[in-house]
């Protein structure tokens, strides 16, 4: 059976998968990933489980530094959860990994992966503030602008 897949659930699909090589390739990437993983595809309900699956198939290297394998963790998940509707045509496994190594690997990628959503909703959180802080700003001073200069116009006779 060949390997189909769809992308066009993909919210903003051509620059998510096509835009340069760098995003063509993580969109290949999860593609094949999803067989090795076994989940055909990347769902709002799923993207987090999906996220663990492919950090367990793909893990960051051993030499990597700690802050290197965190910034790699935080990549994974944020490219995963672009991702989201990428459709293939992968079966879904009978039955899940019952293996005491699987277990214990798999609790430690989910808190880690919990971990880096709750930072990148901060994040989110943090950019999405300060912008609305900067547009007040902006507005104040327009504000103050206009009544200046509304001040400092002569007064026709």
């Amino acid at each position: 059976m060949a390997l189909q897949f769809d992308l066009s659930k993909i919210y903003r699909w051509k620059s998510v998968c096509t835009k340069s090589k760098k995003t063509y390739e993580w969109t290949n990437h999860f593609i094949w990933a999803c067989m090795a993983i076994r989940m055909p595809e990347i769902t709002e309900k799923n993207w987090r489980e999906w996220a663990t699956r492919y950090l367990l198939v793909c893990p960051p290297q051993d030499h990597w530094t700690e802050a290197r394998k965190r910034r790699y963790t935080k990549t994974v998940v944020k490219k995963v959860y672009q991702h989201i509707g990428l459709w293939t045509n992968v079966d879904k496994p009978h039955q899940k990994p019952t293996g005491l190594w699987y277990k214990a690997t798999l609790d430690q990628m989910i808190e880690q992966t919990r971990w880096v959503v709750d930072q990148l909703h901060v994040e989110n959180c943090i950019a999405n503030n300060r912008r609305k802080d900067q547009q007040l700003v902006r507005r104040h001073k327009k504000k103050m602008n206009q009544k200046m200069a509304a001040i400092c116009t002569p007064m026709e006779n």
